[in-house]
């Protein structure tokens, strides 16, 4: 049986803490047994970094994103700034 996909969405200047806890919860907690497939996604093609100047790199495209069988977006950087149309297209 296929693992659920789990797709985390990161941008420029996230919260390193709210990133970290979907990542705890969703990866390889039991080394021996695989639960879910972690991914993370992010609209910004590069390395994303956060306000401390920790980097972490896109592993999937918005088609990918869309496969996800849990999309988890844990913060957003500005309430007035609405996401790309194509990422909340993914919801189904």
């Amino acid at each position: 049986m296929a693992v659920p996909i789990v797709a985390v969405v990161a941008f420029n200047h996230f919260s390193p803490f709210h990133l970290s806890v979907p990542c705890i919860i969703f990866g390889d907690l039991l080394h021996d047994q695989k639960l879910f497939e972690l991914k993370i996604y992010a609209e910004e093609s590069g390395s994303i970094r956060s306000h401390e100047g920790l980097s972490v790199q896109s592993s999937l495209n918005v088609g990918e994103l869309a496969q996800a069988d849990i999309i988890i977006v844990p913060s957003w950087r500005d309430p007035a700034e609405r996401p790309n149309q194509a990422m909340l297209d993914c919801n189904g």
